[in-house]
């Protein structure tokens, strides 16, 4: 028995009856990439550059020959133009604080103390008994006892004017030390301990006065020198100053000297005379 074949057409011609095609798919979604960068020629001239803002050089410019920015690739590029460009400073680290001029030391202050006993006692004694180069000469008498006691006056005159003269140095020193701090931007640190080595020194330089020379003028210049040198090397040894800045030292505290005897005189010149 054979079997009937089935007619699939449904009465349609063959021709109509193929399937339909299928649909085009979607266009994929537009990506996330930037596009294409336009062409130069659709770049608009610009007046300045987008990125340093600096001037273009001219309406054709396509890179910036300051920072190299590329308006093309929108990128910056190497670019050698022989301009030099100043770099941006590097802002200045603070600077480290200097030490003090006046730290205590391992003689400290018995040293200092030392040798301003020592020297205030020797010239002590010196004035008390007349040494040479101290005191003023004065007539001798015949009596040397009466002779002693009759000068004695003037001796404690001068011990006096010592004194006072000795510690008004040291008071110059003190403040030329203040002075030589504030130029080397630093402070003078131990002020009491700055002082008693002040005293001491100019009570270790005070003992030149007992050199004496029969000119007048070669004691007094001998006398000058000496006292120069003392100064700087005590200076340099117990403050720790190099040379120039105790020379520096020495000139604050002539200034200072100056300048007290100049208002002392004035002083004296304004007061009103007794009689």
């Amino acid at each position: 028995m054979s079997e009937d074949k089935v007619d699939k057409s449904y009465g349609l011609d063959p021709a109509d009856a193929e399937l339909p095609e299928p649909p085009e798919p979607p266009e994929p979604p537009e990506s996330s990439e930037p596009p294409d960068p336009p062409e130069p020629s659709a770049i608009k001239a610009l007046d300045v550059c987008p990125n340093c803002g600096s001037p273009m050089g001219g309406a054709d410019a396509v890179v910036c020959l300051r920072c190299g920015f590329d308006l093309k690739s929108l990128k910056v590029i190497k670019v050698n133009t022989g301009e030099t460009v100043e770099p941006e400073p590097e802002p200045d680290e603070p600077d480290e604080p200097a030490a003090p001029l006046c730290e205590r030391g391992r003689a400290d202050p018995g040293l200092p103390i030392a040798m301003a006993v020592g020297g205030l006692g020797l010239l002590a004694l010196g004035y008390l008994f007349g040494a040479a180069g101290l005191v003023e000469a004065v007539e001798a008498v015949e009596d040397e006892t009466a002779g002693f006691f009759a000068t004695l006056g003037g001796r404690l005159g001068g011990l006096i004017k010592m004194l006072v003269r000795t510690g008004t140095l040291s008071l110059a020193g003190l403040g030329g030390l203040s002075v030589l701090a504030h130029m080397l931007n630093t402070r003078i640190g131990n002020v009491k301990l700055a002082a008693v080595r002040m005293l001491g020194i100019f009570a270790v330089i005070g003992l030149l006065t007992f050199f004496n020379a029969d000119s007048q003028t070669l004691e007094g210049a001998v006398e000058l020198v000496c006292l120069a040198l003392a100064f700087v090397g005590l200076a340099t040894v117990l403050f720790r100053l190099t040379v120039r800045d105790a020379a520096t030292l020495m000139g604050l505290i002539a200034f200072a000297v100056i300048g007290l005897l100049l208002l002392s005189a004035l002083v004296m010149w304004a007061a009103p005379q007794p009689g």
